[in-house]
């Protein structure tokens, strides 16, 4: 390469080096924003999930409600065998209901979190790539300098 062509090679390579630097930089941005998505999702699955649960605990109370009115209005005591036993197993089904939706919700946030996670990491994976790019860029160009 003639000495005149080393400072436009030299200044092509520094160009390759900030666009692979700077193409990393936005990959990592995008990568931040997608993580920030994911964490919205697991806060509003969690709110989702409360909110069900404080349904669900409302309508057992109704339920138990309109049990017990049935009874008291067929003139069955309240609290007898037969009585307790259909209340007892009324709890234990929405009890159930209820856990099987907390899990399921659980589930749900864990998964958008560690999609938060992944996508924190493929940004931060591709910002060294971008400064690995870059410096490979660089060494190119030294190697080709004049001795």
């Amino acid at each position: 390469m003639g000495e005149s062509a080393v400072p436009i090679a030299l200044a092509l390579s520094g160009v390759q080096a900030a666009a692979s630097i700077s193409g990393a930089q936005a990959s990592k941005r995008a990568a931040e924003i997608e993580a920030q998505q994911y964490r919205e999702e697991a806060e509003n699955a969690r709110v989702a999930a409360e909110q069900e649960e404080a349904q669900r605990r409302k309508e057992l109370v109704r339920t138990l409600a309109a049990q017990e009115a049935i009874r008291a209005g067929r003139g069955v005591e309240l609290f007898s065998g037969t009585g307790l036993a259909i209340r007892d197993s009324t709890i234990h089904e929405a009890e159930t209901d209820i856990n099987t939706a907390r899990l399921n919700a659980l589930n749900r946030i864990r998964r958008f979190n560690l999609g938060a996670s992944v996508s924190e990491a493929k940004g931060q994976s591709a910002l060294l790539g971008g400064i690995g790019a870059a410096a490979g860029t660089l060494s190119r160009a030294a190697e080709k300098l004049p001795k």
